[in-house]
């Protein structure tokens, strides 16, 4: 008989870290006499060592390629493909996003007999899955006989842990992990650590005890989505957001001149990029706003400030993605000097990885609050603006990803969707339109300042300084409740 409860955590994902582990979640559950191992990386166990081993707290492999190489198998393919595109529903409320998911992976399995078949076979069980709960439930409990997570066993069977902390409702590898911890009378806790995970990963790969949403949209999402039960969703907060709201983040005039070495006397455009797997065209984009700068159509004297997302720094055979466009960069710098400043997220290159420390999100803090304005590819980074009161631009001036569709095909993505439906944010397609927008919003900063708060009363909940904490608390009265309920 234990006298302590044993916590697992798989964190894998360089944001489940950062969200989860760097953030007060994890200091408040170190508060307590648990015992922690925490998953990550094959190749990233020392690194981590180094960061977290303690008495209580050891860091362990996920098994992260043997568990991809299952997931790549073919049958297993086709269960996981088709969950991608079919969600749960009610007459009023549907997952929109499942429409252009479906479009996206016929387009990637159009080619080759197998594919064909494939294509076929997910094409039946989605039609079904999208239409009755039974349905979802059936091909769920297939896909957990044919894909149980037994490659964790000797995991749970050596440490008896109570509860495992996972970071999704079952995407990627983690479905293996719960279900594997769910025939091991393990309880599991999702901790949702991205916006747009209830409804851009698709369907459940397993069924958590207990959803930790930020809040209450989410986790309406996440009961009419993913057919779980209200009482089995609480709502938390955004725990890596806490620093935004603890007055650590100050306006200061000289900011970009003392950290970039910018104009103070220019307005400061700051253009925060997404992944270049879904904006292929970033680099043009940043180029046509630096010729309406260069070329005086825009009325105030300005500055850009570009910030590249972190899956920039994302490494593929010894090299960052960022390499593949450094020529582009430099061309971009060099024809329009001090026009410009490209920056990006302060990281630590490990193995397989890169490691996001939480400090950068204070950075990104400083950045927004001393912008006059914000274009983003319509990312969080509309939250994150209107929590500072900055004017917000949504830029779809191409096409989304290798689809021929435009970029604006996002605003009917479900996440993306609420947003701009509280007026908080501009959507621009074409260049007339941005510079109108980019002018108007120099001018009057002010505009539109009510539509923000909608956006922030929508989206933050109250707790909003010390989320972590308030997730560290419900997870620690969860764990002391096992075995006492």
């Amino acid at each position: 008989m234990k006298n302590n409860k044993t916590v697992f955590i798989s964190a894998y994902r360089n944001v489940s870290i950062r969200y989860i582990l760097y953030s007060d979640i994890f200091s408040e559950l170190k508060k307590n006499n648990f015992m922690i191992y925490i998953f990550v990386k094959d190749n990233d166990v020392e690194h981590y060592k180094n960061i977290f081993n303690d008495i209580n707290v050891k860091v362990l492999s996920v098994k992260f390629y043997e568990a991809m190489e299952l997931n790549k198998k073919y049958l297993n393919t086709i269960f996981t493909l088709s969950r991608r595109i079919f969600s749960g529903s009610k007459s009023n409320y549907k997952n929109t996003t499942d429409h252009y998911r479906k479009k996206q992976i016929i387009a990637e399995n159009s080619s080759g007999l197998l594919s064909g078949v494939r294509l076929f076979l997910v094409k039946i069980l989605s039609f079904f899955g999208s239409k009755s709960k039974f349905a979802r439930t059936l091909i769920l409990k297939i896909e957990e006989l044919i894909l149980n997570g037994n490659i964790y066993n000797n995991y749970f069977e050596k440490y008896e842990p109570d509860l495992l902390i996972i970071s999704s409702l079952g995407n990627q590898i983690d479905a293996q992990f719960i279900r594997c911890a769910k025939r091991k009378k393990c309880k599991v806790i999702t901790i949702i650590h991205n916006w747009d995970n209830p409804t851009t990963k698709g369907y459940k790969g397993a069924s958590p005890n207990l959803v930790i949403c930020w809040n209450e949209i989410m986790k309406k999402e996440v009961s009419i989505f993913h057919d779980i039960i209200n009482s089995n969703i609480v709502v938390g907060g955004i725990a890596h957001w806490d620093i935004y709201f603890r007055k650590e983040i100050i306006k200061n005039r000289n900011f970009f001149k003392d950290n970039y070495n910018l104009d103070p006397n220019k307005k400061t455009i700051f253009y925060g990029s997404s992944s270049p797997f879904n904006f292929k065209k970033t680099l043009n984009s940043i180029e046509s706003i630096l010729d309406l700068i260069s070329k005086k159509k825009i009325e105030h004297k300005t500055q850009l400030f570009v910030r590249l997302h972190p899956s920039y720094l994302n490494i593929k055979d010894n090299n960052q993605l960022l390499d593949n466009y450094r020529n582009k960069i430099d061309h971009i710098k060099n024809k329009y000097k001090n026009l410009v400043f490209f920056n990006t997220p302060k990281v630590k290159k490990i193995n397989d990885d890169v490691d996001l420390p939480i400090s950068d999100i204070k950075t990104l803090g400083n950045i927004l609050i001393n912008s006059a304005l914000v274009i983003n590819e319509y990312s969080s980074l509309m939250i994150e603006a209107a929590i500072f009161n900055k004017p917000i631009i949504n830029i779809g001036l191409h096409s989304y990803r290798d689809m021929n569709e435009p970029i604006s095909v996002l605003e009917d993505f479900t996440h993306i969707k609420r947003i701009i439906q509280t007026g908080a944010t501009k959507q621009c397609h074409n260049l007339d339109n941005l510079t109108n927008c980019i002018n108007d919003y120099l001018a009057k900063p002010e505009l539109d300042e009510n539509h923000r708060k909608k956006l922030i009363n929508q989206e933050i909940i109250s707790n909003n300084s010390n989320s972590g904490q308030y997730i560290g608390n419900i997870i620690k009265n969860y764990l002391n409740d096992i075995g006492h309920s």
